[in-house]
């Protein structure tokens, strides 16, 4: 049970993740009045984008494989301390 929710957490929070990776490279990019009107079609692009999407999940494989590799629960709750953490500016 503790397996389950927590690969549901860590999913949920790698695609924040890279969501708001998506969302300041736009703003970085063009941070005119146009970007800021059209900025959902250009973050849904980035989300889709290969290399976008590998570049998330390299962050995030290794804590998937410490989770799909035991079935302790107390090595289960020392990954959720080991989820990375980002200064959001």
């Amino acid at each position: 049970m503790v397996k389950q929710i927590l690969v549901s957490l860590l999913a949920n929070y790698e695609a924040l993740y890279c969501e708001i990776l998506s969302m300041k490279a736009v703003l970085r990019r063009c941070p005119d009045e146009h970007t800021r009107a059209t900025w959902k079609q250009d973050v849904d692009r980035l989300l889709n984008d290969p290399e976008t999407r590998a570049a998330a999940r390299a962050v995030f494989e290794p804590l998937y494989a410490q989770i799909n590799a035991t079935d302790d629960e107390a090595d289960l709750t020392e990954v959720l301390l080991r989820i990375p953490k980002w200064k959001v500016n």
